[in-house]
Order: C-alpha cells, then structure tokens, then sequence
C-alpha cells in the first residue's frame, strides 16, 4: 500500500495493519503465533527486518537500540558511535532545537556511527514521549577528494565520470607555494600573493562569513577520462573527522 516497489498492489486492504495470522519457529526453538501485516510479512521473506506488533518496526526504546537495528538490516555492526550535533546541524542548517520544532516532535539527537567493516553514517533521531523513531539517515564521508567526488557526481551526474586524485590540505606553510592559488585572486593592476591560509578565505569570501572547520585543500582530479589530470583548489569542513564538501574554488 505503500508503492514501495514502483508498483501499486491493490487499492482496498489495508496492507500494514496487522491482520495475517502467522506462526514461526523463533531463535529459541519455541513455536510463536502472532499476526502481522502483510507488508512486515512480504519483507521479512526477503530481508532482514524488525517487527514489532507485527508490523514493521518504526519506533524503538532507545536511540542506540534504533541505531543498532538499522545498521543490522543494512548486514554492518557498529563498532563505534559519537555526538554527531554539529556534523547534523551543519547538514541541516539549523539547530537541533530548531529542527525538533519544525518535525513536531520533543528532541533530536544526532549521532555519528562507524561500522565494523569500515563505514560512516550520520543518524538523526527525534525523540517523542520516550519513543525514538528515525529522522534520517546518511552516510559520511573521511576524506576531502572523496567529498568532492560524491558532490560532483550528484551535481554534474555520473556520465561525467569526476575522478578524484589527489587532495593535499594547504597550511600556511605550503600554500605560497601553490600556482593556482597564487594566481586565483590575481588582477589586471595587481599580482596578490597569498601567504597564509586565512588571507586566502579572507579573499574568497569577502564580505561573507568564512565557515566554521573550513580546511583548504590543493586538488587533483580528471572527468571523463579526457585529457589527464587538472588541478584546482576546494574547500571544505572538517567536523570530528568527516568531510562536508563546501566550494569548487
């Protein structure tokens, strides 16, 4: 009833409410008789899911046991998990409070997980009378040519074919030596030398306020496999270890 296959099944029963009896043999050998909905029953014939009242399960005790679950249905484990509000309130623009408000919902806690086999996910989760459901999901990227790779892609679309190769975070101890840099700001009067990197963010965004966890970073990259490599400058935000992607300097 939720077209979630691209394809409608039928217009007339309910097919989340929980009105199939079902009986199965659970984890302890014990032979369990419940009813569940349609939908939970289809799923759980194909994927893992979480049933609960015998329909697919959206609310859970706690934030950890939510993020648990659904990392369980995606076949990770979570090895680690962090306060992720500023990564989310950066995704979001806007607090955490904020957000809650616009959800109708009691509190939003934002989380950052990494799994067993190496991958990051952002988890929004809003809170209403003890109950936790999830906001949104997202996964998380470590690296600045990585963040720039997954935004061009999204932005230009695939059949570009943006390949990073190289990203080198600039300091004030190497950006002089930068050629791009040095000429990017460069007038038809003036040749302006850049000398550290707040002087280059100055010049970038001018009257505009300069990002907090800005990082700046000399860029490698090819598209379409045409002719070699190009380089240029992108900027990002490092927030605890994860890249957001900002500008294509």
């Amino acid at each position: 009833d939720d077209n979630r296959g691209g394809f409608t099944l039928n217009w007339g029963k309910d097919t989340t409410t929980a009105n199939i009896p079902v009986s199965y043999t659970n984890l302890e050998g014990e032979v369990v008789y419940e009813t569940w909905g349609y939908n939970a029953l289809v799923t759980a014939l194909v994927e893992k899911v979480y049933v609960r009242d015998g329909v697919e399960q959206s609310e859970w005790t706690s934030a950890e046991a939510l993020i648990a679950a659904y990392v369980d249905m995606a076949g990770e484990e979570v090895e680690s998990s962090a306060d992720g509000t500023a990564l989310a309130e950066t995704f979001e623009g806007m607090t955490m409070a904020e957000l809650a408000e616009e959800a109708g919902v009691d509190t939003m806690h934002a989380f950052t997980v990494a799994t067993v086999s190496g991958k990051n996910y952002l988890f929004i989760v809003a809170e209403t009378f003890g109950e936790f459901t999830l906001h949104k999901q997202q996964s998380l990227i470590t690296e600045a040519g990585a963040a720039w790779e997954a935004w061009a892609t999204s932005t230009y679309g695939s059949s570009y074919g943006f390949t990073s190769r190289e990203a080198v975070l600039l300091t004030d101890e190497n950006i002089g030596a930068n050629e791009y840099v040095q000429g990017l700001f460069d007038t038809d009067t003036e040749d302006v030398v850049v000398t550290t990197v707040q002087q280059f963010l100055e010049l970038y965004y001018g009257e505009d306020p300069i990002p907090e966890y800005v990082e700046v970073y000399a860029h490698t990259y090819t598209y379409n496999g045409l002719g070699g490599d190009s380089s240029d400058v992108i900027i990002v935000q490092n927030i605890n270890g994860y890249i957001v992607f900002l500008e294509w300097a």
